[in-house]
């Protein structure tokens, strides 16, 4: 818009470059819609493995913390499981789940 206030009258844009302009912005907004969508996917992914957890037992990836998943919780880095031993350990490669 911005544009088209400050053209120069002599000089006008030329009607395909403002197309290829709307269709470079039509773009960027359908990736970034489809990035939040992928987003949503990840955190309901995270969750339906939370809720599979509870109950069983994990023990972390190098073996030093074991215990009983009683809760968890997806954060910005990945899915925390709570122990009943008042323990956090993340969800991640290595763990082993009983």
């Amino acid at each position: 818009m911005a544009q088209m206030k400050n053209q120069d009258p002599t000089a006008p844009m030329k009607s395909t470059d403002y197309m290829g302009q709307l269709a470079t912005f039509s773009q960027v907004e359908q990736s970034v819609n489809m990035n939040s969508k992928l987003d949503a996917l990840l955190t309901s992914s995270s969750l339906s493995q939370a809720s599979n957890l509870i109950g069983h037992t994990v023990t972390s990836a190098d073996g030093s913390v074991t215990g009983t998943v009683t809760s968890a919780r997806v954060t910005k880095d990945g899915l925390i499981v709570h122990l009943d031993s008042g323990q956090d350990v993340p969800y991640e490669s290595g763990l082993t789940v009983s």
